[in-house]
């Protein structure tokens, strides 16, 4: 049994994770599947693209590469989500140990992650918002498309 969390290193997003590794002792044998996906550029634009994830002392690293150097952006971005999921744990757990966590990162739309890996899940959870858009909205983006093509129940956490 997996519950699935996705984490963007907002607050909200490690209130959710909380939740779920809250859910996933109550139910004795869940493991918790805690994601994080970031955008990457489309190629339809030649400049670099610059993830909003990265802090930014490697956002300026990584603005000055110029175009030869992306694959080493891509590297920094992902090594930064790697860091993101680690620290949320963290946060959201500093006691581990009880719940099964597996890691999952992706460069690709977070929405789009999260509706795929509803397929296997038994139950997706989200917060009510994150990092993106717009404050006055009740659910963010990420989560109204999750709750609106999830292929299992979700749980949105605010």
């Amino acid at each position: 049994m997996d519950i699935v969390v996705g984490v963007d290193g907002s607050n909200a997003s490690i209130d959710a994770l909380r939740w779920s590794l809250d859910e996933a002792r109550l139910r004795g044998d869940a493991s918790v599947v805690v994601v994080h996906a970031y955008r990457v550029p489309d190629g339809r634009t030649p400049e670099v693209h610059v993830s909003p994830h990265l802090p930014p002392d490697l956002a300026r690293k990584a603005a000055g590469q110029g175009r030869d150097r992306r694959d080493e952006q891509y590297a920094l971005a992902r090594e930064h989500a790697e860091a993101l999921v680690e620290k949320a744990i963290t946060e959201a757990d500093p006691d581990d140990g009880d719940v099964r966590i597996k890691r999952a990162v992706f460069a690709q739309e977070p929405a789009q992650v999260l509706i795929e890996m509803s397929e296997e899940a038994d139950l997706l959870v989200v917060s009510s918002r994150g990092l993106g858009g717009f404050r006055g909205l009740l659910m963010g983006s990420v989560s109204q498309q999750v709750v609106q093509h999830a292929h299992c129940p979700v749980a949105v956490v605010r």
